[in-house]
């Protein structure tokens, strides 16, 4: 034991060993070097060895930097500290801050003539655009810059910027164009045994196959830049590396295999340098998390959306806002799930529009376009003759090809508005549908048996009234609001349908038990017209399904039964438990006068009309039409087999226990 923890502490200080040699040997180059554009490398490689690790050493060195370059009026070198004060600002979440800083080196490249510098600006300024939710503005950046390093011939930083505008197209779900631009930059990245960038890249490339559902492809993908991301310069690539390999078995559904990883990163991340990295790993865990224990991944999420509000990361506090919305629905309280998604909806528009997508991909092309016009003018140059005819193709293959563009933009934009307004119009169609409906059952089939009782109630307190006819409008008072009593309650169940949806809870019970007390509250109506009811369900059916649900469509099919049956008929409910595996077959049949075989195709319909029972007794046709909805909603089937004259058998199905 003794031995093993002495090899440990020399294996310890070795490394520290190690790490100090590569400090002492750059600041000695830093010392010794004539040149001040050298200096400021070695400046930038102390930053980038110490900014996760250790960020206070960072930032004394790049204000050591500073300090140099400004006692020598070395504005590049300038630019450069200011440079690494801004991505230091950024990645702390304070993006205001560093847009100070990132502007101000800005404006020192640009008095320098460094096209460089100015590209690497601009790919800091996108990258901020980008966490804000601004991928417009990120996307105009990124591209100015690839045009500066194109222009300069500069590979790294063509790299780089094919980096950040695939993960653009990434966020905006273009994953095509993302995975181009990703494959353009590792290509670079091999070409230059560039092991950081090469690890960001497949990085990269696994979150785009993931999201096509090649979720081994992107394991690949993940483990290749693990094995690249081991030393301690590379700490944040492996940080998001273990992430996505989490989440990546979250996708298969492996949850405690992607829960281990994320632990993983838990140890690692410092969420107070990497708060973007951490709010986004409270979001995997919850989403987690939220598949057992609801109340504890809310108080995860509450914590993820208050970092990413921190820092101004408009975007992941949109993802935050997806899975609480995720969890209140698979709860049923839709009422918390529709507030969260109007917050959604209302931030959701402002990062992600049709427009804006369109403008991304023109830029796009534009920039294409660009760099084909920079290609033929080199063309010319090598190719003086036929300068004149060269010139008259180049300008008709523009216009063409300008031509072409517009119209093919044009025609996507305008096809995507459409369907977006077709989308819209019959939502419109169905709202307006479900409003004349309600206002049609409501002032006929429930105003009218209403505006009978006070009629009813004058004739009643008349004197002259005979105690007979006294008697009569004591049932006629009772018909009356029994009928407005089923009508009301029809219609309470379809508007909620119709709002909140069909929640089911299901829970197991025994059906004979339901179907019996479901005769007994009916009963006294058969009687009135002599109408025989008898329940055959066997004492031993036993359902797994949502009880409310299964009482209505019993209550419902008895109703309509009696209603359409001659006084002296017959209704039986009867059930099946073997034909149909699984599942019980339970029928209501009726004696009575049956149903036309026009009427049959629609009769389970949302607008359906109703009929007048064998007592001209009146009703609606929310019924039927909820009875679909609730055996459906708990897995089952309802269909009608019907002769004229000669009655009518209810089938539906429910999931046995």
């Amino acid at each position: 034991m003794r031995y093993i923890v002495c090899l440990l502490i020399c294996m310890g200080l070795g490394r520290f060993c190690v790490a100090q040699d590569k400090v002492k040997g750059l600041l000695k180059e830093i010392e010794v070097s004539p040149s001040d554009s050298l200096k400021a490398e070695y400046y930038k490689k102390l930053y980038e060895y110490y900014q996760y690790t250790t960020p206070d050493s960072a930032m004394h060195y790049v204000e050591q930097g500073l300090s140099y370059f400004r006692k020598e009026e070395y504005k590049p070198g300038i630019a450069r500290m200011m440079g690494l004060r801004g991505q230091m600002a950024s990645l702390k979440g304070e993006q205001e801050r560093a847009k100070v800083h990132f502007n101000e080196a800005l404006a020192l490249y640009k008095e320098a003539g460094d096209d460089n510098g100015i590209a690497v600006i601009s790919n800091n300024l996108g990258v901020i655009e980008g966490r804000t939710g601004n991928y417009l503005r990120a996307t105009k950046y990124f591209l100015a810059a690839l045009h500066k390093f194109e222009k300069t011939g500069n590979e790294k930083g063509i790299m780089n910027t094919y980096l950040k505008l695939g993960t653009v197209n990434d966020i905006n779900n273009n994953l095509d164009k993302a995975l181009d631009y990703f494959n353009k930059g590792l290509q670079i990245a091999l070409k230059q045994k560039d092991e950081r960038n090469t690890a960001y890249l497949y990085n990269s490339i696994g979150i785009v196959f993931c999201k096509k559902d090649m979720t081994d492809t992107g394991l690949v993908c993940f483990q290749k830049a693990y094995e690249l991301s081991q030393s301690p310069e590379m700490l944040e690539t492996k940080i998001h590396t273990i992430m996505h390999i989490g989440n990546a078995y979250k996708d298969l559904s492996k949850y405690n295999k992607a829960l281990e990883y994320y632990d993983q990163v838990k140890e690692l991340v410092d969420p107070e340098l990497m708060p973007e990295t951490y709010s986004r790993l409270l979001l995997n865990i919850a989403t987690v998390k939220g598949l057992t224990n609801q109340t504890q991944a809310l108080e995860i999420l509450d914590q993820a959306g208050q970092i990413a509000l921190d820092i101004g990361h408009r975007a992941l506090y949109l993802e935050v806002l997806g899975e609480r919305i995720t969890l209140y629905q698979r709860a049923g309280d839709y009422k918390s799930a529709f507030q969260v998604l109007e917050r959604s909806k209302t931030l959701q528009d402002s990062l992600f529009t049709v427009e804006k997508n369109t403008e991304i991909a023109n830029l796009q092309s534009l920039h294409e376009l660009q760099q084909s016009n920079i290609r033929v003018e080199q063309l010319e140059a090598s190719e003086k003759s036929n300068t004149a005819q060269r010139n008259i193709i180049i300008a008709i293959a523009a216009i063409l090809l300008l031509t072409l563009l517009a119209l093919t933009f044009s025609y996507s934009k305008t096809n995507k508005l459409n369907r977006q307004l077709l989308l819209r119009e019959t939502e419109l169609q169905r709202s307006n549908a479900i409003k004349d409906r309600t206002f049609s059952i409501i002032g006929h089939d429930l105003r009218g048996p209403i505006a009978n009782i006070p009629m009813v109630i004058e004739l009643y307190k008349d004197p002259r009234t005979s105690a007979e006819e006294r008697e009569y409008m004591l049932d006629l008072l009772t018909e009356n609001s029994m009928a407005s009593l089923e009508t009301l309650d029809k219609l309470l169940h379809w508007g909620k349908a119709q709002i909140k949806g069909t929640a089911i809870l299901p829970k197991e019970f025994r059906a004979s038990h339901n179907v019996q007390h479901q005769v007994s509250l009916i009963k006294g109506i058969a009687s009135n017209k002599d109408i025989t009811l008898e329940n055959k369900v066997p004492a031993d059916t036993i359902l797994n399904a949502d009880e409310d649900h299964f009482n209505f469509v019993v209550r419902n099919l008895l109703s309509n039964a009696i209603k359409f049956t001659h006084p002296g008929g017959s209704v039986v409910v009867d059930a099946d438990r073997h034909s149909q595996p699984g599942f019980t077959i339970f029928s209501v049949s009726d004696s009575g006068v049956g149903i036309r075989e026009e009427e049959l195709a629609r009769i389970f319909e949302a607008f359906n009309s109703s009929t007048l029972g064998t007592n001209n007794e009146g009703g609606t046709s929310i019924g039927l039409m909820l009875c679909k909805e609730f055996v459906t909603e708990n897995g089952g089937k309802i269909w009608v087999e019907s002769e004229v004259g000669k009655g009518s058998t209810f089938y539906f199905t429910f999931r046995n226990a």
